[in-house]
């Protein structure tokens, strides 16, 4: 991993000396938005000067006015170029920070250190790939962006991966849309991955990336579902819940059972409701799809159907003409399936 490009004048960096006194040399911007140097990099470049007379109206005079970003830095970004110029004044003197949305590489993508490293991976596969994160009690910084950080948090229970992200300051925010286009959540079907910006204080916005599981695995061949446990219709209950420590008690259902995430729900994973009977069995387990527009609602639909057969409606639920004991409903933005122990 190479260094952030550092650009510094001083009085004792590449300084001209006339008549016994120190100046710094004069920059030259390029005609677009990009460092004052050759940059085919993809990390930040960081230009301090120590005085900065002049600066931000040659920059003004050059790329145009620019938007006040908080915290009384101005900045410019330029499509085109793909960089982000962030300019603060520190007394007399500033520092140019510039982030080319170029880091963010292809739509969905964990960048460099994160890549290898899914949701679910076990602690010590992510110690093998990456230490530091690993073991790390907080965020610690991201390599390629100036004042970013990255973390990993682990399941106590499984010790397994149960969320990756990133916090960006409102630069890199706009370097990532730039380079994926508008958000907030970004899905990439080739790497079952999702990727979703929330707002957080102080101009910062984290970014979280959660793998799933593609529907038509989740769902698995013949009648069954594939992520449900082979042993749930099975065992009496007291051993299953031993066997299953993922099952917990709910205060409005008796216990849920957290199953893998899929593309409709990338990062709560689904949530299945489990009812029993007489204490002793799983008597039934439901679950819900969620779906945002109708093309999402209609491949939902269409998957079910392709699994269980063509769907007509009963009693205000639809029944499926291969799978006798199951039932599902649209409701609320989300389809919603019960599957009920055959006797």
């Amino acid at each position: 991993m190479r260094s952030l490009h550092i650009v510094a004048w001083s009085l004792t960096l590449a300084s001209a000396c006339r008549g016994g006194e120190h100046s710094e040399p004069k920059l030259v911007f390029p005609s677009r938005v990009a460092p004052p140097l050759r940059a085919d990099g993809i990390e930040d470049v960081v230009v301090s000067r120590a005085d900065c007379r002049g600066t931000e109206a040659e920059l003004r005079n050059t790329w145009g006015a620019p938007r006040n970003a908080g915290a009384g830095v101005l900045r410019w970004s330029d499509r085109d170029t793909k960089w982000i110029a962030d300019l603060s004044h520190k007394g007399s003197g500033c520092q140019l920070v510039f982030t080319t949305a170029r880091y963010f590489g292809v739509l969905g993508h964990a960048p460099r250190g994160l890549a290898a490293i899914r949701t679910g991976t076990t602690k010590e596969e992510v110690r093998r790939i990456a230490p530091a994160l690993a073991d790390a009690q907080v965020a610690i910084d991201l390599p390629g962006i100036t004042g970013a950080t990255h973390a990993i948090t682990f399941d106590r229970t499984s010790n397994r991966v149960e969320d990756l992200y990133l916090i960006l300051p409102s630069r890199a925010v706009e370097g990532l849309v730039m380079a994926w286009g508008p958000g907030p959540t970004w899905i990439d079907p080739s790497t079952s991955t999702a990727s979703r910006l929330e707002p957080l204080a102080l101009e910062s916005s984290i970014l979280r990336f959660h793998h799933y599981m593609p529907f038509e695995q989740w769902l698995g061949g013949g009648t069954s579902i594939a992520v449900l446990p082979n042993d749930i219709w099975t065992l009496d209950f007291s051993a299953f819940a031993k066997a299953h420590p993922e099952l917990h008690p709910d205060i409005e259902r008796p216990y849920t059972l957290t199953l893998p995430a899929t593309e409709s729900s990338p990062f709560g994973g689904v949530i299945a409701a489990v009812d029993l009977e007489n204490a002793k069995f799983v008597e039934k387990v439901s679950f819900a799809f969620p779906y945002k527009t109708p093309a999402m609602r209609d491949r939902t639909i269409a998957l079910l159907e392709r699994k269980w057969g063509p769907r007509k409606q009963t009693d205000g639920l639809w029944t499926f003409e291969r799978a006798d004991g199951v039932s599902a409903i649209d409701q609320l933005g989300q389809i919603v399936v019960y599957i009920t122990r055959r006797r």
